[in-house]
């Protein structure tokens, strides 16, 4: 949860370039205590509370699920996608999802997706 969350605050725009938000500008925004952030961004409170995660999500723009590690989307017009894989391909974009980037990550959703559908595709014996 902590790479999550670290990783959300350093890929928010701002309206200065080539700048994220501080902690503590997160904090203001959120109404959470700036050493309750840095601390779930260090890995050192693992258990926050529903409130703090609903603002988290609310000021990133993203799911409570992705904030908790139990999806690897952070876009919730991804996760309908991600529930029709199976489990080998929802394991693997998994993997990846602990390793790479959101873009990677989509872009190998739709790989899946694409190949998932062709393998769905039966022939009807009219050749």
């Amino acid at each position: 949860m902590g790479y999550r969350l670290l990783n959300l605050r350093e890929n928010t725009a701002t309206d200065k370039p080539f700048r994220f938000p501080s902690t503590a500008e997160v904090a203001k925004a959120t109404e959470i205590a700036v050493g309750t952030i840095n601390a779930l961004e260090k890995g050192r409170n693992t258990n926050p509370s529903i409130d703090v995660i609903e603002r988290l999500a609310r000021y990133y723009e993203v799911t409570p699920d992705y904030i908790l590690g139990w999806s690897p989307f952070y876009r919730p017009d991804m996760a309908w996608k991600y529930a029709e894989l199976d489990d080998k391909s929802a394991n693997a974009l998994l993997h990846l999802a602990q390793r790479g980037n959101q873009a990677t990550l989509e872009y190998a959703l739709m790989l899946l997706q694409s190949i998932n559908l062709k393998e769905g595709d039966k022939p009807n014996g009219d050749d």
